[in-house]
């Protein structure tokens, strides 16, 4: 890999590395995040080290700044994309039919559980509450945004 490509993770701490003081520093990699303790206390910020870094580290050098926002980046691109699919279903199928909202509610929140499943599998870190809440965030914003021009055409469809 060229040098201009290759990460640029530094994980700047203030007042470690002073004259004549010692400290117990470890680190700790569960396949997702990277945590640091300076003795026995953990530093607050940690590497989130999600699918969104790998997938930009193909294209730009990442910064350990910017971590989150490759996750948040990630997120729009999966669940963005199935809320806009979702909202054009919700356009077409009655909603009186209670198989529809049944449907209609399993799939805004089975593809967020889905790669939650996955990420916590493949890395071995506990499920994520805020991680499965900000995927079917993103889904019912994109089923919204698709419909943000759609008039309703009767007044019972407010109430069903």
């Amino acid at each position: 890999m060229e040098s201009s490509k290759r990460a640029a993770l530094p994980w700047h701490v203030p007042n470690v590395f002073v004259a004549n003081v010692s400290h117990s520093i470890l680190f700790s990699y569960d396949g997702a995040q990277g945590f640091l303790y300076i003795d026995g206390k953990k530093i607050s910020r940690s590497f989130c080290l999600s699918p969104g870094a790998a997938m930009v580290g193909k294209l730009i050098r990442i910064k350990s700044d910017e971590l989150v926002a490759y996750s948040g980046l990630y997120k729009s691109l999966v669940f963005l994309p199935v809320g806009f699919l979702l909202g054009l279903g919700v356009r077409k199928v009655s909603r009186r039919n209670s198989i529809y909202k049944l449907g209609i509610a399993l799939s805004l929140v089975l593809p967020a559980i889905l790669l939650e499943t996955l990420l916590v599998e493949v890395s071995g870190r506990p499920p994520s509450i805020m991680q499965l809440a900000s995927s079917i965030g993103l889904t019912v914003a994109g089923m919204a945004w698709m419909n943000l021009d759609s008039p309703v055409s009767r007044r019972e469809d407010l109430y069903n």
